[in-house]
């Protein structure tokens, strides 16, 4: 073979390896910038949206068609391939809705049974398992995790799993992350993370942001990394402490983790937006096409479940129960976190949930313990709220230009349906 044909031969490897290298860099940054995106691929989102609306209870068929409008309009709008939705009242589901598309492409529509990537609202599924090993006395939220596992990185050993589920603890967040093969890895998402003592090397090398307990940065490596600790206070992989504490007890079916095959799972799109306009306010999708391919094993704890809306509120009314959980472990979850000033955190955050009090038309003043999400294509909402024994869920498969714009349908659908929980009770 002549030396010419060895150096080109030479030079299309390394040029392959490069690409390989590259290409999903190029992947991860081009979903943030629509200029450098491939031209190819986008197709339209059609006009007439197909929906359905189904009352559980009769009680409540009035409220769901009001929510089911207020849906449909929203997706309009802003021209999202769909919304799904579901509530439950006292751990009931009494009304499923949705309208729009789990595959453009198929002409498939959504259904109760389409089942979206939820992002960060993997966090709350995370904090459940949790409070039950903390319910049953596994675990307790204030011992240093030291103490309950052996931890590659020696400046983890003080922190508690209740500043890691509060996001106190110091961990970075992607961006902070100073391990640089890490970093990477988080950004590639091409390869699986079986088991969670691998997930963990992704920052296992990274520097603190600040002495844990001392400050607030929200990081699902603080998630992923309480969850490696239950897995090693009970020798069971994580997803074997999700079925038996959640799937199996809540009857949650539809709940997997994003690598797992399902014929019932809705495709993640990104957008392509157009410009706000003299009539139009916001950014609106003018054309959408199926996320890259990604695997997000290795953010399972804090970011990588799949769900229906149906099973988020499950999950969201388990919390209500006390025959479930016990009304001093809710209440410990559901208390805002201080910080060592003495403060509350910034953020309101509890264990796992956020706690606000927002006004609702109609209503009045409401306590809520929510969680959005935002993953590959996808973006999720539950929301709790205690005084009313109630759970609401929605989910889209795609992205909006910020989260709001999601989820601002939320409080015509409390208007809806507070009222009607009120008169039942």
């Amino acid at each position: 073979m002549s030396v010419k044909r060895l150096l080109l031969g030479g030079l299309v490897a390394v040029l392959a390896l490069v690409l390989w290298i590259a290409w999903p860099i190029y992947g991860f940054f081009s979903i943030g910038n629509e200029a450098w995106r491939l031209p190819f691929g986008w197709m339209e989102v059609p006009d007439e949206a197909p929906q359905f609306s189904t009352a559980l209870d009769p009680r409540y068929e009035e409220a769901g068609e009001a929510a089911l409008a207020a849906f449909e309009a929203r997706r309009d709008t802003l021209n999202l391939p769909s919304y799904s939705a579901a509530i439950a009242v006292h751990g009931e589901i009494v009304w499923l809705g949705g309208t729009g598309w789990s595959d453009i492409r198929k002409d498939k529509a959504v259904t109760p049974d389409t089942q979206y990537r939820i992002g960060s609202t993997s966090k709350p599924v995370s904090a459940t398992l949790l409070a039950r090993l903390v319910a049953d006395g596994t675990v307790d939220l204030d011992t240093p995790i030291g103490s309950y596992a052996e931890l590659p990185n020696p400046a983890w050993e003080a922190m508690t799993l209740r500043q890691l589920s509060s996001h106190t603890a110091g961990l970075p967040g992607y961006a902070e992350n100073t391990d640089a093969i890490g970093a990477y890895r988080s950004a590639r998402l091409g390869r699986g993370v079986p088991t969670l003592d691998k997930a963990i090397t992704i920052f296992d090398s990274s520097d603190l942001l600040f002495e844990p307990g001392t400050d607030f940065s929200y990081s699902s490596f603080d998630v992923l990394l309480a969850a490696y600790v239950l897995t090693q206070v009970t020798g069971v992989p994580y997803r074997e402490l999700i079925k038996r504490e959640l799937i199996d007890e809540l009857g949650l079916k539809s709940l997997i983790a994003d690598d797992v095959k399902s014929e019932t799972k809705a495709v993640a799109y990104q957008a392509r937006r157009g410009l706000p306009t003299e009539v139009r306010d916001e950014p609106v999708i003018e054309q959408v096409k199926p996320w890259r391919r990604v695997d997000l094993s290795q953010k399972l704890p804090g970011g990588g479940w799949v769900a229906t809306p149906s099973a988020l509120v499950l999950i969201g009314s388990a919390w209500l129960d006390e025959g479930y959980l016990p009304a001093a472990v809710r209440e410990d979850f559901f208390t805002p976190v201080r910080i060592a000033s003495g403060e509350v955190n910034e953020q309101d955050y509890a264990v796992g949930w956020r706690r606000r009090v927002w006004d609702v038309p109609g209503v009045g003043e409401v306590l809520n313990l929510n969680h959005g999400g935002v993953s590959k294509g996808s973006q999720a909402w539950l929301m709790v709220l205690p005084e009313h024994d109630m759970a609401i869920a929605f989910t889209t498969n795609t992205i909006t230009h910020e989260f709001g714009a999601f989820s601002s349908v939320l409080t015509d659908i409390q208007a809806a349906f507070i009222p009607v929980a009120m008169g039942a009770e």
